[in-house]
Parts: structure tokens; sequence; C-alpha cells
């Protein structure tokens, strides 16, 4: 007899059954509740200071009929009364209103903010394209973050020659999740901005075509001012398009990018420019091109002092590097091999860049010796360029307080006035300007120029227009500009799947620092930026200290979408997001054309590959500077780094006739040999210079952000 328990047998059959339906029922209803609790927490959210929550793709009404407005910031020229015709932008904050321009008449481009005199027509030299095709962009802003160090996988895309108007003639829809193949233009141009925006508003017609588009044109010098009025009136455009300081992040009524942009279509973009303008994980503008700020410097005359160009190119370089282009510093000694600080070279030498010892140069004799030279035509811009890349946000602080007054600035303008001393600088300023335009030595190292001017005096160097309205072609032995002929039998130029990334550099057995973009042939094997044999012009950031950063200074042009207070609804929304993905993917290359940058979508840049009359030795070499310079963290790892031009992003810009005021008078003094640093720094307001030796070398105050993080 079995023992007796107080343990009931359960009988099976339906109440099992039950069991297992009362599981289901509780599973569905947690997963109720927390679908609720997730729709009740996007709520309390956008209710405690994130507006920017409730975004959403939604599909577009096809019976509806969508008025968007596009506020266009206009691309403006500028132009010397002798033949050379100039373009003017980028030119981050002009003179003021009515204020002559260098050699008596060159009027600067407007940029947002700011006033430009109207510029005076002249006749273009044979061979070079009217000034008034395809504009040139004033100026830039925000302060940018490191991009992403590369993956190991990324390639580079041929090109096929092509024509402007031929250019994806008859070619297939894009390919099922990949990027769209390059658009044909109407004729093979040039073009000025409103005849480019009316073939893509055109092309957006046929894709949209119940999307109606109301452009209103805004002058340069007045863009921002009248955002900001419009954003606080509650009335903004739908969408902006505009470059620098009028590009915003984070504003209330903005729309960022993340909620519409997919995985996918986000590889298609220039992920620096994404990283420049994102806050709070969120991307704030749909970026259409990435012009560097860049010095510049004669590959064999880097040669000759002892610096490596492509380590320079790879990863930047240091005001020490200069002193030896200028004689002013000794080569390295044995003992320099070792990085300085975390992944920095010696100071006399950049990350690498110290030739065999088998192998030693000649230095130059003392009249060789190349000088500096720095356009100072607007007194503030090459000062702008060294502290941006230090990571000060802007020149002024709210309060009207000079920033530049600080540490900072202090060393810049000592290690420049060594110069000055030793007689290795030139600033080219005043009634120096027009004749230096016309003959002045290209071969650098050189720097403070607009990303529009650096686009003209790099083609007068390479030969692709002339120097003088008399001289018949370009210099022997440079090919001329072919022309732009369809090739009707490759149908289209080969669009990248995604934006090309090169893989990080290494350090070699012999401490060398190599790197640069994937030979074609054979993917594993990277080929220099500059080639060996290679004598031009290579194309840096502005330098820095040595043991600073070391980031790439870049001016974005894009699109921002933006709501109204009074709400139109997630559809009206939907087809302002579809109007900026499509003109931010729409031969952007055209907007290049009088700018040194590069097209931030890959359709653009497959264009732009095949149709740019640069070089592709200048080509490779922007688009490298286009992701950042590459530097090392703390853990020894190399990534990209960038900040923006000429403000960070979200930082107050100051008014420009404040810098007018404020920064440029001591500063346009300093140039003309008529003050000293530490007169410019106190008439900022500054402190007396520090006991030292001038060279800002161990200076390490970082009032400012660092560039490596906002």
């Amino acid at each position: 007899m079995p023992p007796r328990t107080n343990r009931r047998q359960t009988p099976g059959g339906p109440p099992a059954g039950r069991q297992r339906w009362q599981r289901l029922a509780l599973v569905i209803g947690v997963a109720a509740l927390l679908v609720v609790a997730a729709g009740a927490l996007a709520l309390w959210r956008q209710r405690q200071g994130d507006p920017w929550a409730r975004y959403r793709p939604v599909p577009l009404d096809p019976g509806k009929t969508y008025e968007i407005v596009l506020w266009e910031t206009e691309m403006p020229v500028a132009v010397l009364p002798d033949p050379l015709r100039l373009p003017g932008g980028p030119s981050p904050e002009p003179r003021a209103p009515g204020a002559a321009g260098p050699g008596g008449g060159f009027s600067a481009a407007g940029g947002p903010g700011t006033g430009s005199a109207e510029p005076v027509p002249a006749q273009p030299p044979a061979g070079q394209n009217p000034a008034g095709a395809a504009g040139s962009p004033g100026p830039s802003g925000a302060a940018g973050q490191p991009g992403p160090t590369a993956p190991p996988g990324a390639g580079e895309s041929g090109s096929s020659p092509s024509s402007e108007a031929g250019l994806g003639a008859g070619a297939e829809p894009g390919r099922r999740g990949g990027p769209p193949p390059v658009p044909p233009l109407a004729e093979p141009g040039p073009f000025t901005h409103r005849e480019y925006l009316q073939q893509a508003l055109a092309a957006f017609a046929r894709q949209f075509p119940n999307i109606r588009v109301r452009v209103e044109w805004i002058p340069a010098s007045e863009a921002q001012d009248r955002l900001q009025r419009a954003l606080a009136d509650g009335k903004p455009p739908d969408v902006f398009g505009g470059w620098g300081s009028a590009l915003l992040v984070r504003h209330p009524l903005q729309v960022p990018l993340d909620p519409y942009l997919s995985r996918a279509e986000r590889r298609w973009y220039n992920p620096t420019a994404l990283l420049l303008y994102q806050a709070d994980r969120r991307s704030w503008v749909w970026p259409r091109w990435v012009a560097p700020h860049t010095w510049w410097v004669a590959a064999a005359r880097l040669r000759a002092a002892g610096l490596d160009p492509n380590a320079l190119l790879l990863a930047g370089w240091t005001y020490a590097d200069v002193d030896r282009l200028a004689g002013l510093a000794g080569p390295p000694s044995a003992g320099d091999s070792g990085a300085a600080g975390a992944g920095e070279a010696p100071a006399g030498r950049a990350q690498g860049s110290q030739p065999p010892a088998s192998q030693p140069p000649e230095p130059p004799s003392p009249g060789d010796r190349p000088v500096l030279t720095l356009w100072a035509a607007r007194p503030d811009l090459p000062l702008e360029q060294l502290l941006r890349v230090r990571g000060l946000a802007a020149p002024l602080a709210p309060s009207g307080a000079v920033i530049w007054a600080g540490p900072e600035g202090r060393a810049a303008l000592a290690w420049l006035e060594r110069l000055r001393s030793q007689q290795r600088l030139h600033a080219v300023a005043g009634d120096g300007v027009a004749e230096w335009l016309a003959e002045g030595d290209l071969a650098g190292p050189a720097g403070g120029f607009t990303p529009a001017l650096a686009r003209w005096l790099l083609e007068r160097y390479a030969g692709l227009v002339p120097r003088q309205p008399e001289e018949p072609a370009p210099r022997p032995g440079v090919v001329a500009v072919p022309p732009l002929v369809a090739d009707r039998g490759s149908g289209t130029s080969a669009v990248p799947e995604r934006w090309p990334v090169p893989p990080a550099p290494r350090v070699d057995a012999g401490g060398r620092l190599v790197g640069g973009i994937p030979d074609p042939a054979d993917p594993r094997r990277l080929d220099p930026l500059v080639p060996p044999g290679f004598d031009g012009l290579v194309l840096l950031p502005p330098p820095v200290p040595a043991g600073a950063p070391r980031p790439a200074l870049l001016e974005t042009g894009g699109l921002m979408v933006f709501r109204q207070n009074r709400y139109r609804g997630d559809d009206h929304t939907q087809a302002a997001v579809e109007l900026a993905r499509f003109l931010s993917r729409w031969r952007t290359d055209v907007l290049t054309r009088r700018l040194l940058a590069v097209p931030a979508d890959v359709t653009s840049l497959a264009a732009w590959r095949a149709t740019s009359p640069l070089p592709a030795v200048y080509r490779q070499q922007l688009e490298h500077l286009a992701l950042g310079v590459w530097n090392q963290n703390a853990r020894g790892r190399w990534q990209r780094m960038a900040v923006t031009y000429p403000t960070a992003p979200g930082a107050p810009g100051p008014e420009h006739r404040d810098v007018a005021r404020q920064v440029r008078p001591p500063l346009a003094a300093f140039w003309a040999g008529k003050a000293g640093a530490s007169q410019v720094i106190q008439s900022w307001g500054g402190a007396a210079a520090p006991q030292g030796d001038g060279s800002g070398e161990d200076d390490r105050g970082e009032p400012g952000e660092p560039p490596s993080r906002r």
C-alpha cells in the first residue's frame, strides 16, 4: 500500500492547456504594457525638453499637393580690377560694407551676417570660365569632433571619362539598396548657382510631382541674420541651404536626419561631414560639400628640409616643421625616433617623417630658404585658421571679450613674430595683393587662403589657367583640361557602394609613417597620397604646436529642415525632408567648381572624380583631408580628427562688425610690422606675455574646447 501524502494528483487534459494560454496571455499583456510605457516615456521626454522625439517617416499622400519653401543662400563671386578673375568666397568674415578690397578693388564675397560690395565687372582671361559660373560660398562654421576610424575593407572606386551632359545619361536606375546613379546635366555648362538649382528642382519635380517648391534666394551677407529672425518668429523656411555660421544644431524647430536616414543611406555620405554637425547622438545637417582650409608647400622643398611629404599629409604638421623649412631649426637628433605624447612626433619632425640616415638631404643655402607666405588681406583669417585647429570656438565670447587673447593666441602670434624677426615671414596685404596674385611664389610654405582663392591659385600653379591673359597656354609638360565629351560606350561613372574610407596608416620597421589609398590592383597594398617622384604642392591643414592634436579644418555646406510653431503635419515634414535629401545628392559637384572642395555624397563624388580638371594627385589629397587628419589617441589607436570652420556648432557666432572693430585693427598693424605680438594681445585686453622663448611650444592651456571632442 503506497504511503499517504498531502500532494494532490492533477489530472491531465484541459486544465494544463488553460495554463499555457494563461502564460501566453501574461506575455502579451507584459508586451503591451512595455509598448504603452515606451510611448509614455517618449511623450515624457518630448515634454521634458526633447521636442525631436516626435519625428518619424510617413508616406506622402499622392492626392495632396505639398508647398515647400526653400531658402537658398546664393554663392557669390568677387572680381579683381585687372584681367585676373577670382572667386571670392568662402570668406568667413568679409570686410565691413563699403570697405575697399586689397589692391584697390578686390570685393570680398559676403558671408552669413555680413555685407559685401558689388563686384566690379571684368573680362576673364582666355581659357578661363566666367566668374558667374557656379560662384563660391562665403563663411562657414562649427567645431567638429574626430572622424571615424577607417574600416579596413573600404576601397576606392574608379571613374570613367564622361561629360557633364552625358555623365550617367541612359543609365539604368540605381541598384536596389545602392546609391543612385550620376544624373545627367542639361548641357556641359558652366552654370551659375541659380541655373544649377533650376535643373535640380526640375529633376526633383519629375520624382515628386505633388511637391511644389518655392525658392527664395538669400544673399550670403544676410543669411544668418534672416534665419535667426525667422526662427525667433517661429516661421522658418521648410528647408534652408547655406554654410558656416548659418548651420545650426539642436534648435527646437530643427528636424534631425536620423529618423529619415537609413543605415544604408548613411554610408553614402562623407562620415566626417555627418559627425561634424552631430549633437545628442543626432545628425542635424544634410551635407552637400566639404572644403578643407589648406596650407601648402612644394613636396621638393619638404624633402630638402628632411621631411616626408606623405607623412605630413597623413598626420598633419607643427610649427617646428615650418621652422625647419625656413631654416630656423636643425635636423632631428638620433634620439628623436620616439613619439611625443599620444601619437605626436618630436618637435622638428612629423609623425614618422624623418628620412633615412643614409640619405641626408642637402641643406638649402640661406638665400634659397623658403619664406612662409600668409594671405593677410583679411587680417584675422590666418590667425583664425591657426586658432580654430587649437579648439577655440570663436574669436569673441558672448560677453564681448576676445578669446584670442588667451595662451593659444599668444603662442601663435609669438611664433609668427619670431619668423618675422628672422625675415622668414611674408604677409600679403594692402598694395602688395595684386602683385603677389600675378607673380607671387606659390611653392610655399603658404597659407591663410579661403577655399575659393586656394582653388584659383592651385589651378594657376597646375597650369590649368594662364597667369596673364597674353599667356597662350599652360606650362610645358602640363596636360590641358580635356574636353568633356560624352562616352556613350562606358555608360555611367562607377558610383561607390559606400563612402571610400582608406585604412589607418602604420609605422614601418624604420619608424616611417606609411599609408595612403588602396592600390586598385592589390587592395592590401597602400599607395602613398604623395608619390615619391611628385614635386607639386602638398595640401596640409594649418600647423599646430608640437604635442597638440592635429585636426583638419573643414568648411561644410549643407541643408537643414525646419518645422514651424504651427505644425503642419508629419507628411509636410516628410516632403521637406525629401527635398533636402534630394538636393544633398544631386550633382553637388557643380557647386564645387570654383571651390577647393569635395562633394559629400558618393554619387556626386563619382561625377567630381570624372569631370574635375584638377590632377588626380590633388583630388586624392582633398578626399583625404575631407575625412580628417590621422591622430593617435591615448591607447595608440589611429583615428581621424577634424574641426569645422569658422565656429563650433551651436556656439554663438560673433557679430561681424564687432570682429571688424575689436579683432582686425591690431592684426592689421601686426602684419604691417607696426605692432608686436604682446601689443596685439594687450590691445585685446589680454595680460602681458610671460617669460619664455616665444615659441609657444610649452603652452598647454586650452580655454576653448579641444578639437578631439565637442
